[in-house]
């Protein structure tokens, strides 16, 4: 494993892992900075701020394409090695293809590795300072919802009474358009306390909650009791949604937890245990693609052209993200578990690549 050969294989893989590291890294940047500029273009943002807000997103987007940054610099480093001849003297030397691919895969594990354990949770924080900017700033609006252990509490507005109020609800149905066993705390323009409503059930309409088995207690009368109440609300379905907890500003070390709470308050998980398994399962996915550069460039001699294998190795990743793409839609529409939405895209290209190893030479050139 530390032999000097693995050495100078792990020396090369490495250097063109952080080349190729530091390519999409200033594409990325570059990109996401203009779409923020783009995005604020009709609001009043100051230049600091939407540097910050590519800034804080950097790390996220990074992470997201780390499984193509190590494709890339695996065939990049793999295709050099041919080009100066190194591969076959390595070959000349007794080495199989087999034995030259433990060297990217322990090194490329063992970042993907690092990356779960030690870079996931500086990315979580990072990316929960851009959502704070991207809130205030391009969607100028704060959030509506937060998850704690004493259930979902809501932030919202009554015209009506001229009154703002924050719901607790102990539990939730289809994702928070019904709330039961549910509190609401109601302050004025000044913020001094006014009132509170218990109840049973609230239901979400369009403009208005229903609410049923309720009883008001206003701060300077007597109580009183309703079978149902009609309170107004600024709240729309999708604000609760969308103001949830992201997945990415959760650290792989409290995900699995927050995913028992919101389950037991009766909101789907789905797209948090995608987030799960995305993070337990990067090194096997990780492993697959450095099968598949290993696959694209065992036929090649350091005399070859590649623009075959350029092609393919794009058309390659365009399948990846595809399929990708397609499993997670049909995890979130509950066709088929988050796992094995995860599992099956490092199996296809696994898949992928014993077929390529057995095609003719031909064909990737």
């Amino acid at each position: 494993m530390f032999s000097k050969i693995n050495l100078y294989l792990y020396k090369n893989y490495l250097s063109g892992f952080i080349l190729i590291l530091l390519i999409f890294s200033f594409l990325t940047f570059t990109g996401d900075l203009i779409e923020n500029f783009r995005k604020s273009a009709t609001k009043s943002v100051p230049t600091s701020t939407i540097f910050e807000l590519s800034l804080y997103n950097f790390p996220s987007l990074i992470y997201e394409i780390i499984p193509i940054i190590i494709f890339f610099s695996c065939i990049f480093t793999t295709v050099k090695l041919i080009r100066t001849s190194e591969y076959t003297i390595l070959k000349s030397s007794g080495l199989t293809n087999n034995s030259l691919l433990i060297s990217p895969s322990i090194l490329f594990l063992a970042i993907s590795i690092l990356f779960v354990l030690a870079v996931n949770p500086l990315v979580t924080i990072f990316h929960s300072k851009y959502d704070e900017l991207n809130y205030t700033y391009i969607k100028q609006t704060n959030k509506f919802a937060s998850i704690s252990k004493n259930g979902i509490w809501l932030k919202q507005d009554n015209n009506a009474k001229n009154v703002s109020s924050i719901l607790n609800a102990k539990t939730i149905e289809r994702e928070g358009e019904i709330l039961n066993n549910f509190m609401i705390l109601e302050y004025n323009q000044k913020g001094s306390f006014t009132g509170r409503l218990n109840g049973k059930k609230a239901i979400l309409e369009d403009g208005y909650w229903t609410l049923y088995d309720v009883t008001e207690y206003p701060r300077y009368s007597s109580s009183r009791f309703h079978e149902e109440l009609i309170y107004e609300t600024t709240i729309k379905y999708q604000d609760i949604s969308n103001s949830l907890l992201s997945p990415e500003n959760i650290s792989i070390y409290q995900l699995n937890e927050f995913i028992k709470l919101i389950e037991k308050l009766g909101y789907s998980a789905i797209d948090h245990k995608l987030q799960y398994y995305s993070l337990v399962l990067l090194p096997f996915l990780i492993f697959s693609l450095v099968f598949l550069a290993n696959s694209l460039t065992v036929k090649i001699n350091h005399n070859d052209k590649i623009i075959g294998l350029i092609i393919i190795s794009i058309c390659t990743i365009f399948i990846y993200y595809f399929v990708s793409n397609l499993s997670n839609a049909l995890s979130l529409s509950s066709q088929i578990s988050p796992f094995a939405s995860k599992i099956f895209v490092p199996i296809l290209l696994t898949l992928i690549s014993l077929l390529i190893i057995i095609l003719p030479k031909k064909l990737i050139r």
